[in-house]
């Protein structure tokens, strides 16, 4: 997946997904290890300053699911 990779021009991308990651892991522990390539597609999509539904846009998904998907995870962690 190669959207919204404009936000490696302004953020250290691998240290944000490792930071999350160890959030993730802390906070909920029964979840995957790492965040899944979904979760840094819709976190490069909010760093590029996209709302959830321009997100689901570009993706060609529905909006609900990509605001329930950063819910259950960017936004919790």
């Amino acid at each position: 997946m190669t959207q919204f990779l404009q936000a490696a021009d302004e953020w250290d991308l691998e240290r944000l997904y490792q930071n999350l990651a160890d959030a993730k892991r802390q906070f909920a522990p029964h979840k995957q290890r790492g965040l899944t390539p979904v979760e840094k597609l819709h976190l490069r999509g909010l760093l590029c300053g996209y709302n959830p539904e321009e997100i689901a846009e570009q993706l060609y998904n529905a909006s609900a699911g990509v605001r329930v998907a950063l819910s259950n995870t960017i936004y919790r962690f």
